[in-house]
């Protein structure tokens, strides 16, 4: 009878158990080093990063378990951790007793959660990953011989595996340079374009490649092709060396043994290929006629072939590319238009411009002629509708030419090391009449996974956010780079005005950690770093301030939205020397202030030139600079330091003051800005006017300028990204809207409307010469502007990687009629590091939320059509308004009162009463209270989940 009565409630328990569990979704989204389940990481103790996900709300983790396995053994087991941790965890971290990480092995590795309700464990959520190279073996870095080809070439090796046993796992490893393609037995291996740009003889990258199956066919006789292009590392400004390569291939097989094939002058021949010329400018010509047909595969017959010859290279470092997202093809693009200019002379119009490579089709059975060449001619612009192709850079080539071989025979060629930047593709010498199936456009750029987007009810911003993201990808080639066609160039400047932007639109982290190595990597003895990284002359070394700021600016917003400070304390010691490099660039004769300066507010709107020297912005660049410094000192328990950084900062600060604001003009000014808006917006942005107690005056003086450029910006690059900011954080979102939305000359808007999909390089769409490029994301920074101040999305001081948030809507609104202004509507989302954050307003529609299943009714407004007489008789919410906070998250939300006082609104939520007469309204899960304020009612210390706002004046 024991028996009989114990077993139901053994199965009661269990199921009790099982539910308790699967009521937490398993985490999403593992990581580790940021990257998706890589290969080859070579970082000893790597971090461990998932996402949560619950429909419930006011859910967080109260802990988790990671376990780390090498087949059937156990390398790690973290034990239950009683952490809210989410991202930053590292091997070995929490509890357990960890196994260092073997060179060359794989690994499974899992995670499961539990929340802090008592739920779980999750079921576990399992990812992998490999470790790097252990030694190169005998692997020797090779070329082609002397006076071969400088474009690459092609190499091969070929062996029989007939005598050993089943290969169980293949790995190769490989540094490709300048760029390399990779085949197994005729088969390309890989979907990467193009390749790293270092600085080379500090660092140069191998990329991994699991090939397994690559060798688990019946097929023991095997071949291992490797293509090579000049790249950076061979391009004319640059050119280290010829293109060369350092191969090695592992080969496991049951029961244990093992072979490794590496790069030598015995085992490896070499042609010259067909590939005649390659370059990052110039572009590419392919020869059909010298293919070699069949060279990647085993048996074919390379009797006429060289053996390579060892080069001297020797980088310092050979680091592992899985921590760093590769370049890949991401969007494929048919023609919208094609026309002829000319006898023989075809354009064709992609409607898009892009950073990328172009296919070419030519079907079987043309009337083809040997040597006779296709040519491809890539540009931006063309001479007016249906016009000539314009290609206007006198630096850059871009072309792409394929040598015909008499045969007929159909081919699609696609350059193989180089791109463009490019709208129009202009073809000549194509047999016969090319169609819309001749040409398709690739665009490509670093595999940063697109998290985030924001839409409106203006059209026109819509197509400048497609314009900012369209630039901002285009400009990530491994480096984020200024344009795709003239430059192509790290440029600093660039890239810290555009970080944010880039922060909340993709998922940057893993790139972001690299392009700081680089910039360590590029500094000079004395501790100074270049505009451009990699550094080969291109600009300036030392860098202008502003330029030079992206190796604190960049690590803090890392610290800021992914809470790493891995990043600071890997490279502390290179900011440290970066610092005591601007110390010694000041002037005493200016109050020790920082008047070195190179382009400072670069490209503000004419008459003035694209040169802005500005003391103002680089004195502000030194004590935001300095800032980051204490804060970074601070962090990694170094109080000498930061009582150093602060008593500097206090210093600029103070004669910051003394020398740029004028008491009888109340305005700063340094006689060298040619921008009172960038001058005074830099005052409100670094807390030199408040700390002067003249921030109203200087805010006045801002709104004054903007007034008199008739709500027109007459800022740069710099300028722009601190205007925005000084108005938004000051109540006035109108003003600094305006300069975005105004449809007239200079705005971002002008761009777009007239014909932009990427942002320009400057304001009015040429710079003072005729070589300015339309594909520029230096003027990109509103992007993540209208994330945080349209749609509302801030992270609030004192709190990291959206643990906190706020979300503070930027309604426009008339306070007599309580109706929205110049914009009716905003919705954005992000995938942050810790989950899913989203925020979307609509003022007006037609939602009545008594009763109805919001969910049901997706047709009307933001949140559907419902019935409720008395506030159908009012017309419907004045505003609705949607948030999702991440799970472990917590946030303030304010719902703007649109001019009506507090006492005289309701606020509903998810059909539920939660503010009415003055009060809130108690009972609603997820919000915990509410108060009244000026102009919005604050739900403060709302718990995780998604909620929906209407307010009812």
């Amino acid at each position: 009878l024991g028996k009989n009565t114990m077993l139901p409630l053994v199965l009661v328990l269990f199921f009790v158990g099982s539910f308790s569990a699967s009521s937490l979704d398993p985490p999403r989204r593992l990581r580790l080093e940021y990257m998706d389940s890589p290969l080859g990481v070579d970082v000893a103790v790597p971090r461990f990063g998932w996402t949560l996900f619950s429909s419930n709300r006011s859910v967080a983790q109260n802990s988790y378990r990671i376990v780390v396995s090498q087949g059937s053994s156990q390398v790690w087991d973290s034990g239950r951790v009683h952490s809210s941790q989410t991202s930053q965890v590292f091997y070995g971290g929490g509890g357990g007793n960890a196994k260092a990480l073997e060179p060359e092995t794989d690994y499974e590795w899992s995670v499961q959660w539990w929340d802090s309700a008592g739920n779980g464990p999750s079921a576990a959520a399992t990812s992998s990953f490999s470790t790097g190279v252990g030694t190169w073996s005998n692997a020797q870095f090779v070329s082609g011989p002397k006076g071969s080809n400088e474009g690459g070439g092609q190499f091969r090796t070929q062996f029989d595996l007939s005598a050993d046993k089943p290969v169980t796992r293949a790995t190769i490893y490989l540094v490709g340079l300048g760029y390399y393609k990779l085949y197994i037995d005729g088969n390309k291996i890989g979907d990467h374009e193009l390749g790293p740009f270092t600085t080379f003889k500090q660092r140069v990258l191998y990329s991994t490649h699991d090939v397994t199956s690559s060798f688990t066919t019946m097929d023991t006789k095997h071949c291992v092709g490797v293509m090579l292009g000049r790249g950076w590392f061979a391009q004319d400004s640059v050119h280290v060396g010829k293109p060369q390569m350092l191969f090695k291939l592992v080969l496991e097989f049951k029961g244990g043994n093992s072979k490794t094939v590496v790069s030598d002058t015995t085992n490896w021949k070499v042609a010259e290929g067909p590939i005649a010329k390659n370059g990052i400018y110039w572009g590419e010509v392919y020869d059909m006629a010298q293919a070699n047909p069949g060279w990647a595969t085993y048996g074919y017959d390379d009797s006429n072939w060289m053996p390579p010859v060892t080069t001297a290279f020797q980088p310092k470092h050979i680091s592992s590319h899985a921590v760093i997202p590769p370049i890949k093809v991401h969007r494929t693009y048919s023609p919208v238009d094609m026309w002829e200019t000319d006898p023989g002379v075809y354009v064709f119009d992609f409607g898009q411009n892009m950073a990328g490579i172009t296919s070419l089709y030519l079907p079987d059975g043309l009337n083809t002629v040997a040597g006779q060449n296709i040519t491809l001619l890539h540009a931006e612009l063309i001479f007016g509708p249906h016009g000539k192709i314009q290609h206007h850079f006198k630096n850059t080539k871009e072309l792409a030419v394929l040598v015909m071989d008499g045969s007929g025979q159909g081919i699609t060629y696609t350059p193989y090391f180089t791109y463009m930047g490019y709208r129009y593709v202009q073809i000549t010498g194509y047999p016969g009449v090319p169609d819309y199936d001749t040409l398709t456009a690739h665009f490509v750029h670093t595999s940063m996974e697109e998290i985030g987007d924001i839409s409106f009810s203006d059209p026109m911003l819509d197509q400048v956010q497609h314009a900012t993201r369209f630039a901002a990808l285009s400009n990530n080639q491994n480096i984020p780079t200024d344009c795709p066609q003239r430059e192509r160039r790290g440029w600093l400047g660039d890239a810290q005005l555009s970080c944010e932007t880039n922060i909340h639109n993709f998922d940057a982290a893993a790139a972001y950690t690299y392009f700081v190595q680089t910039i360590e990597d590029a500094q000079n003895k004395e501790g100074q770093v270049p505009d451009c990284t990699p550094w080969y002359g291109h600009g300036h070394e030392p860098a202008d301030p502003a330029w030079g700021a992206a190796f604190t600016f960049i690590p803090y917003w890392m610290w800021q939205n992914y809470n790493d400070s891995t990043v600071i304390k890997k490279h502390y010691g290179h900011l440290k020397l970066h610092m005591e490099s601007l110390i010694n660039e000041t002037d005493p004769k200016h109050r020790n202030l920082l008047y070195f300066s190179l382009y400072g507010d670069w490209c503000p709107p004419p008459p003035h030139g694209c040169d802005q020297k500005s003391a103002i912005v680089s004195s502000f660049m030194y004590y935001t600079e300095l800032r980051h410094m204490n804060l970074f000192a601070r962090m990694l328990n170094k109080p000498k330091d930061a009582a150093r950084w602060k008593a500097l900062a206090d210093e600029v600060e103070t004669n910051f003051n003394k020398q740029f604001y004028d008491p009888n003009t109340h305005e700063y000014a340094d006689g060298m800005l040619n921008s009172k808006q960038t001058a005074q917006a830099m005052a409100l942005e670094g807390g030199f006017a408040a700390a002067a107690k003249v921030e109203p005056e200087i805010l006045t003086a801002l709104v004054g300028d903007v007034g008199a450029h008739h709500g027109h910006t007459s800022s740069g690059i710099v300028g722009i990204k601190y205007s925005l900011p000084a108005l938004a954080k000051r109540g006035l979102i109108a003003e600094a809207l305006q300069m975005i939305q105004v449809r007239s000359y200079p705005s971002y808007v002008y761009m777009v409307a007239n014909g932009a999909t990427t942002l320009w390089e400057s304001w009015q769409g040429t710079r003072y010469h005729a070589y300015s490029s339309r594909n520029h994301i230096m003027f990109g920074s509103q992007s993540a502007w209208q994330y945080q101040y349209l749609a509302g999305i801030q992270l609030p001081p004192g709190k990291l990687a959206w643990e906190g948030i706020t979300f503070s809507p930027g309604v426009v609104y008339d306070s007599g009629s309580h109706q929205c202004v110049n914009l009716t509507g905003v919705s954005a989302s992000m995938m942050t590091i810790v989950g899913q954050v989203s925020a979307s307003w609509e003022c007006g529609g037609n939602s009545c939320p008594t009763g109805t299943n919001l969910a049901a009714t997706p047709q009307g407004g933001m949140f559907g059509n419902c019935e409720g007489e008395e506030d159908k008789k009012k017309g419907g919410a004045n505003l609705q308004y949607s948030v999702t906070i991440p799970v472990g998250s917590v946030a303030d939300v304010l719902v703007p009162l649109l001019g009506f006082k507090s006492a005289d609104v309701k606020v509903m939520e998810g059909g539920k009463t939660v503010w009415q007469n003055g009060k809130y309204v108690s009972g609603d899960a997820g919000l915990k209270g509410a108060v009244a304020l000026s102009n919005a009612i604050l739900f403060h210390n709302v718990g995780s989940g998604t909620y929906q706002f209407q307010m009812f004046g």
